[in-house]
């Protein structure tokens, strides 16, 4: 079992439309004053087909694994509890605390 604290990210591209304009002024005194005004604004960027319109993805992240729980057959024997515990780190990257390896047990040993 693999429990996730996340559902992962999908990051969507955006237009950026930024604009400016500076104003200056002096008056007959000497005093100056000056304004500058900016604004931006945002729009998804879409993928069209003949069928459907969708945003387009940028990058997407896969969710993050918070804890691996395997029942195994060899979950009573210390090597392959080492074994399948490192298989999950090297695939999930996963830290060695965050891993449970338990024996299976049989029809016979539950009852």
């Amino acid at each position: 079992m693999i429990t996730v604290s996340d559902g992962g990210e999908q990051i969507v591209e955006k237009d950026k439309k930024t604009t400016s304009s500076s104003t200056g002024e002096r008056d007959s005194g000497g005093g100056e004053r000056s304004v500058t005004e900016q604004a931006g604004e945002d729009s998804t960027v879409y993928v069209e087909t003949a069928d459907e319109k969708y945003p387009y993805v940028q990058k997407e992240t896969l969710p993050t694994v918070a804890g691996v729980v395997v029942v195994a057959e060899g979950g009573g024997n210390p090597a392959a509890v080492s074994e399948i515990s490192e298989s999950v780190q090297a695939l999930l990257k996963v830290e060695p605390h965050r891993i449970r390896v338990v024996k299976m047990c049989s029809r016979e040993e539950s009852e």
